[in-house]
């Protein structure tokens, strides 16, 4: 057959194919090995491969890739083809290759769906990237992202890496891509922008009380309000005496509310408030000055009230007591340590919440007067025994904005993270909670089978509201 064939040429030998089909076809050779569909032969020219830059060749859709393509990589000045999975250099060593060892992977998962799913893969040494996944995606780069992530991106994920032209055993992360859960706008909250406020449920009504100003920290603000769930409405209420604080402990055993301490002066003033007469009647002084109890950073279990942890400014800063009050006695008394041990550095900010007669707390962390920043361990404490015993680490760590618990689980929104987590006492376990809540909450309460979230720090003053979800 004649050599040199031009474009127009070539398709007129793909017409010979096409008509010879099952038969081979020689090119400068008269005998076609009859194994080859198509033989070449010369001593004079050689076969030119389709030359593409490697932004060329990346361009190609990998759906659009078929196993054993062929090109030459004007980059990298070598012949390639794709295997199904990535491409293969034959400027690879002709030595045996070995195996770099296959990088460490992980995710983000389990992520929400409208969330970046981000994929990480740990540094190799001189090494390039390949990751492989669902719906044809794939990726060179290191730690790629994937944006707006729907349920439909869930699935597997795969890396290898390249080192000197050997490539590794793939390593795979599963991702797993969850539904929202809508929530209902309620009613906006009538008071100024403001964070680090403490609150407490009294019947049907969500007592706010004060705070700091937002953003920043920590000049106080004015202003307590009632939210009446079922008329969705709110109602001013009287500020507790003294100068307004935030980051206040608080808590309601029976008809009363409570709160404890606050900032700015590292306040030891406890005070109890009656619904009924929209009134205030200081308690017992809380044994030190403290603050950073987080939203609540107490809890009321049977006939008495707990008080976890804080922030002092005395020696050490940060309390490891459990105390709790006694309304019959109107006196305070340790009932434990954090973590079970007398000797603990303490921690502020954390999760603190009742399932069961037990104290569930956790996370938080420590800042300023000594060292450990945010803390993953948890704990439940036994009121009727004094003991502590450690549950499983939390996802997310260092402080939570807002916290409770319901039917048997415990909920805690991250600061950090952003994200609604759940803990199952039953199975020891945390699960994310996918809810799309416009703004993230500074107090959560249950109430009816319900969350009620309420925003007071948004800067957006339309989102600065109550938000019910039902789990």
């Amino acid at each position: 057959m004649k050599r040199g064939w031009s474009v127009s040429g070539l398709g007129f030998v793909l017409g010979v194919l096409s008509l010879l089909w099952g038969q081979s076809v020689g090119i400068g050779t008269a005998n076609p090995h009859p194994r080859a569909i198509l033989h070449l032969e010369s001593t004079t020219q050689g076969f030119l491969p389709p030359r593409l830059s490697q932004a060329e060749r990346d361009a190609i859709p990998v759906a659009a890739r078929p196993e054993g393509l062929v090109i030459y990589n004007t980059t990298t000045k070598c012949l390639e083809y794709w295997n199904g999975t990535q491409w293969i250099s034959t400027c690879a060593s002709t030595a045996p290759c070995q195996s770099p060892s296959p990088p460490t992977a992980s995710s983000n998962s389990p992520v929400c769906a409208g969330q970046t799913i981000y994929l990480l893969a740990s540094n190799v040494p001189g090494a390039t990237y390949a990751w492989s996944g669902p719906n044809g995606f794939y990726s060179t780069a290191q730690n790629p992202t994937i944006p707006n992530a729907t349920t439909a991106h869930a699935g597997t994920y795969c890396v290898r890496v390249n080192v000197a032209g050997c490539w590794s055993d793939p390593v795979c992360v599963n991702v797993t891509v969850s539904s929202t859960t809508p929530v209902v706008s309620k009613a906006q909250f009538p008071g100024t922008q403001r964070n680090f406020l403490s609150g407490f449920l009294l019947g049907s009504s969500i007592y706010v009380i004060q705070g700091v100003q937002a953003p920043g920290c920590c000049i106080p603000v004015s202003g307590s309000y009632a939210y009446n769930i079922t008329t969705d409405s709110w109602s001013s209420i009287t500020d507790p005496p003294g100068s307004p604080k935030g980051l206040r402990g608080a808590f309601e055993l029976g008809n009363y509310g409570y709160i404890v301490g606050g900032t700015p002066t590292w306040s030891n003033e406890a005070y109890r408030y009656d619904p009924i007469t929209d009134s205030w009647q200081a308690i017992a002084n809380y044994p030190v000055g403290v603050s950073d109890l987080s939203s609540r950073g107490a809890v009321g279990v049977g006939r008495y009230g707990y008080v976890l942890g804080g922030k002092n400014n005395s020696a050490g800063c940060f309390r490891n007591e459990i105390r709790r009050y006694n309304p019959l006695t109107d006196s305070w008394s340790t009932a434990g340590y954090l973590e079970g041990n007398a000797t603990s550095l303490g921690r502020a900010q954390m999760f603190v919440f009742e399932i069961g007669g037990q104290i569930y707390y956790g996370a938080g962390g420590r800042w300023d007067c000594a060292p450990g920043m945010g803390f993953n361990t948890a704990y439940r404490f036994n009121p009727s025994t004094g003991t502590t015993a450690p549950i499983a680490n939390t996802p997310f760590s260092g402080g939570v904005s807002a916290y409770c618990s319901l039917g048997g689980y415990g909920y805690v929104w991250n600061v950090w993270s952003g994200e609604l987590w759940r803990y199952d006492p039953t199975a020891n376990q945390w699960s994310k909670v996918c809810i799309n809540l416009p703004a993230p909450p500074d107090i959560m309460l249950p109430y009816n089978g319900r969350i009620y979230f309420i925003n007071t720090s948004h800067s957006d003053p339309t989102l600065r509201r109550v938000y019910e979800w039902e789990p």
